[in-house]
């Protein structure tokens, strides 16, 4: 019986070179748990940011928010889950994805789609569950015209693809780069007429550009997955009664003056701002409502299974290391990620 797994810590908040490879004791599962052997563990903008912020208090510490991998032990209050069973979960009450196994509550699992590899399924929960309740909030319905900046990260992708399945008659997306415009005909098949490009464009310049993308017109939905100037972008750009959904920052108020202020903008569209932080449910909300995450997953899996529904593009920076970790968590602060990163942790037993 294997007594210790293999996990990368950070020892101290701040720089990549605070984390450290450990051998550590095989994590047991509470009665409402269950135990994943971990085959692929994702990457999000929040790991960096914990690295930088976290307490002191709270090291050393495992980071990792999202995993795919293989139940090879339950708690005896868990009925929906066995031992062996492929599945893919979220880790927000307790990270632990940069390592061999995990413990977590079955509320926040859901069993890997069949099509999907285990690094393809360890992509999906953040970034799925993110996009998901984005285009429930924004309350997108037939005949939409929606805007998306970031589309080509991975909340992005998939909010793209649920925004059409819920009806959006025309989806105009940002880009910064060539290859990230690439990324958003080829991948996701938005039209480079509808194709937004940013660089080296003033506030007002991008907001008539988006707008004409758009055949002149506002759009009644807008996505601000980046922040900043995007955030700006939504507020110019969003209609009277329109909705815009943030998931990074919110808008600047009249203290910024003119040139920086989006709040007077959205007042004066009677515009609505919703802000979507996937881990509030799980952090304040009862844990009677923590079923949420499963049920969102199960029916992420379902529209995957069903073809409608594909993952983010993944990039994967190699097996369960140091070295990774410290790849992943530079490239993600340097920005621009397209789709997913991803690293392989775990082979066959």
């Amino acid at each position: 019986m294997i007594a210790c797994m293999e996990a990368v810590l950070l020892t101290a908040p701040g720089s990549v070179d605070h984390f450290e490879r450990a051998m550590l004791p095989l994590p047991v599962p509470g009665p409402d748990e269950v135990r994943i052997r971990i085959r692929a563990a994702g990457f999000n903008p929040m790991d960096w940011q914990k690295r930088k912020t976290i307490d002191s208090s709270r090291l050393p510490v495992i980071l990792g928010g999202e995993v795919a991998g293989v139940i090879d032990a339950v708690g005896p209050r868990v009925l929906r889950f066995a031992v062996d069973d492929p599945v893919f979960a979220y880790l927000v009450r307790k990270p632990g994805g940069y390592a061999e196994y995990v413990c977590v509550r079955a509320v926040f699992v859901a069993r890997k789609p069949g099509p999907l590899s285990f690094e393809q399924a360890a992509a999906l929960p953040v970034a799925g569950l993110t996009a998901y309740e984005s285009v429930i909030r924004a309350g997108v319905r037939p005949g939409d015209p929606v805007l998306v900046t970031g589309a080509s990260g991975g909340v992005g992708s998939i909010a793209v693809q649920i925004a059409r399945l819920r009806g959006a008659s025309r989806i105009v997306a940002t880009a910064g780069s060539d290859r990230s415009a690439r990324y958003l005909t080829t991948r996701l098949g938005i039209p480079a007429s509808q194709v937004v490009r940013y660089g080296g464009r003033s506030r007002a310049d991008l907001a008539a550009a988006a707008i004409q993308c758009n055949e002149g017109r506002f759009f009644r939905v807008a996505f601000d997955f980046v922040g900043g100037a995007m955030t700006s972008l939504c507020a110019d750009t969003v209609g009277v009664d329109g909705q815009v959904v943030a998931i990074a920052t919110g808008p600047h108020d009249a203290t910024h003056g003119e040139a920086e202020n989006d709040e007077d903008h959205l007042f004066d569209k009677s515009a609505t701002v919703h802000f979507v932080l996937l881990s509030a449910r799980a952090a304040l909300g009862r844990p009677a409502e923590w079923g949420w995450y499963a049920q969102r997953l199960d029916e992420l899996a379902r529209w995957t299974e069903a073809g409608v529904l594909r993952p983010p593009e993944i990039r994967n920076v190699g097996r369960l290391s140091v070295a990774a970790v410290r790849t992943a968590h530079q490239i993600l602060e340097e920005g621009h990620v397209q789709g997913k990163l991803v690293m392989t942790v775990g082979g066959e037993p």
